[in-house]
């Protein structure tokens, strides 16, 4: 802790006293006007510093905003051009995003290589590099690899270097086409305002990597659920073929319901192989079906039994198949067909009445439930083939039973045959 008696403020004063008595009035008048001007200077560089970074920061899209920064920068120091460059680190270069000045964006070298040139030169070192003229400083000759200043009619280059966090982020190339001579608090300036730009060039960095990682999400969850929606309704599926071994009609409603409602379809319809002639067995929409019977030689249905799933954007925009959705006021069209063992045995139909083409886990969706319908009709088939031979077995057996029970009277065994007859073959009367 300090203490300063009151003889010593006293002393202090006088010196003070003494040394303003010293000096004569037209110094102290300068002495004056040289601070005046310090502070007008310091306040004009702190005005340009605000500029810039309010232009820095005036939006989270990096083009708008460097544009206005290089404008800024151009008319404070009346450089002749200047530009701005960010750093790729992928393919570590640099690439041109900004210029303002008598050099045109167009006109400037697209993208330096880090470590190569000026420009490259600075991202190397992160240090900035000022040349007066060019055209007698040998350091100029020594870095350049192209000599690119003096072609393009420029003395006076300094290039300074963006970063944030000690991050290099890219440069500012500042040129001129007489030589120059930068002051200390113009290059200090500078530095300032390249700070400043780094932090917005950072700031729209993350806010941009924030909104990816926004997006992937959304996209991430929309999928999910999508997802889920489509397990879901496959397990409705499954349930009810589980609950309806014996008949497969609720099975092929719920199908086609659920496909319209988890694929956003206007219209699906089932279609079954009948004598060599399609006919719907199910149907969900609004579009009723074009026609009662379809020939499974029609083109497209031919083209489905080769190649699998038929996906048509647009049919109004399609040649291959003329005759599919003529003057129909459906426009989308997607069918997957139904194979039993390999053989066509029908198809799976959806329609939208706008053009709004399915997306690939729609159109993979349908498939399941294609095949969802035939284990279904094949579960049906195999539950009826299994009562029909339980069926006959107990027929045998009671048959067999009777002749074991009369073996010297054949009229009870021929009863038991013409009954069971009729009844398996589900006759009103058999006869022997």
């Amino acid at each position: 802790m300090v203490t300063t008696t009151k003889k010593g403020s006293k002393n202090k004063k006088a010196k003070l006293r003494r040394r303003v008595v010293k000096t004569s009035l037209p110094e102290q008048a300068r002495t004056i006007a040289e601070l005046r001007q310090q502070l007008e200077a310091r306040n004009r560089d702190l005005a340009a510093l605000c500029d810039v970074t309010a232009a820095a920061s005036q939006s989270l899209e990096i083009k708008p905003v460097l544009d206005e920064v290089v404008k800024k920068i151009t008319d404070i120091f009346a450089f002749d051009s200047v530009s701005i460059f960010l750093f790729d680190p992928k393919n570590e270069v640099l690439n041109v995003m900004a210029a303002a000045g008598i050099h045109e964006i167009q006109a400037l070298p697209r993208a330096f290589r880090r470590g190569r040139g000026l420009t490259g030169r600075v991202a190397e070192t992160g240090q900035y590099l000022i040349f007066e003229d060019v055209r007698s400083d040998p350091r100029y000759r020594q870095m350049t690899e192209n000599n690119a200043m003096q072609r393009m009619g420029d003395c006076f280059i300094a290039i300074f270097p963006i970063k944030a966090k000690e991050k290099f982020l890219g440069t500012i190339n500042c040129i001129n086409t007489e030589p120059r001579k930068l002051t200390t608090g113009e290059i200090r300036l500078i530095n300032s305002m390249a700070d400043q730009i780094g932090v917005a060039v950072e700031n729209i960095n993350l806010s941009e990597e924030v909104e990816n990682k926004t997006k992937d999400l959304e996209t991430s969850n929309a999928e999910l659920r999508e997802a889920l929606e489509h397990q879901t309704a496959t397990a409705e599926v499954l349930g009810i073929i589980s609950r309806s071994p014996t008949d497969v009609q609720p099975v092929l409603d719920a199908i086609v319901e659920s496909a319209a409602r988890v694929c956003g379809i206007d219209d699906v319809v089932l279609r079954l192989n009948e004598n060599n002639a399609l006919v719907p067995r199910a149907h969900f929409g609004s579009v009723p079906p074009d026609r009662v019977e379809v020939s499974i030689d029609e083109l497209h249905i031919r083209w489905m039994r080769e190649h699998g799933a038929l996906h048509i954007p647009d049919v109004r925009e399609q040649n291959d198949f003329p005759t599919l959705g003529r003057g129909r006021e459906w426009r989308t069209f997607l069918a997957a067909p139904l194979r039993q063992q390999g053989e066509f045995i029908g198809l799976l139909a959806a329609r939208r009445i706008e053009v709004r083409p399915f997306t690939p886990a729609q159109i993979k969706l349908l498939e399941t439930f294609a095949d969802q319908a035939v284990i279904a009709i094949e579960n049906v088939r195999l539950f009826n083939e299994l009562r029909e031979s339980l069926e006959q077995q107990k027929a045998t057996s009671e048959i067999l039973g009777v002749i074991a029970s009369s073996p010297t009277d054949i009229q009870p065994v021929l009863d038991v045959v013409a009954q069971n007859a009729a009844r398996l073959c589900d006759a009103s009367d058999a006869a022997i």
